[in-house]
């Protein structure tokens, strides 16, 4: 009778935690528009070292904007490591509800395009979009932008919370509609982490 009196309250602590957050504000920025360029700007790339720790970088109405075959996106550069790594890409909440709904590319040391990380391989982790990439030879540049198909759209959550009893531990999961709490926007944070790749 304990257990199932422990479970109800964590349950309802989870809800309750969940429904008193903020509303989030605009997905679409007032971003100048007019000033995107075709091309990234590598040359003022954000240096990654060959192992780092995640540094978030803030997106918002003034950041860089990019004309994309998607429609014009906002952008961060990144300069990779001259030995290839692995890469978590990540988008993180900006404390508003909002995340940077995020796709990237990797670029060659003149800033063609390689090859593209596109929206649906950025999966939630535990309260972040991550993907992890191993980076290939020649790739010099990753540029995380946001992805102009998927903003406006709000996601549904289920979050699992450990209780602990005298038996051990017990998961309640409880599902919640979230969709005035993660709107998928132009603005939010993104960050990269970077490990030395597994020696053979």
């Amino acid at each position: 009778m304990r257990l199932f009196a422990l479970l109800g309250a964590a349950a309802a602590f989870s809800l309750s935690a969940c429904v008193a957050g903020p509303p989030p504000e605009a997905a679409v920025l007032n971003l100048d528009f007019s000033k995107c360029v075709a091309k990234p700007d590598i040359a003022s790339a954000r240096p990654l070292a060959a192992e780092q720790e995640l540094v978030p970088v803030a997106v918002d109405k003034n950041s860089a904007c990019l004309e994309t075959p998607a429609g014009r996106a906002t952008y961060v550069a990144f300069k990779l490591p001259a030995s290839p790594a692995l890469l978590d890409i990540f988008s993180l909440p900006n404390g508003t509800g909002n995340f940077l709904s995020p796709r990237a590319m990797l670029l060659d040391a003149d800033g063609v395009q390689l090859r593209e990380i596109a929206r649906d391989n950025f999966l939630f982790r535990a309260n972040r979009l991550h993907a992890a990439v191993r980076q290939r030879p020649g790739e010099a540049y990753l540029v995380v932008t946001s992805d102009p198909a998927s903003i406006g759209q709000t996601s549904d959550r289920v979050s699992s919370h450990a209780v602990y009893t005298h038996t051990g531990y017990a998961m309640v999961t409880s599902g919640y509609d979230v969709k005035n709490l993660v709107l998928f926007a132009h603005n939010g944070s993104v960050g990269v982490a970077t490990r030395p790749l597994p020696k053979p």
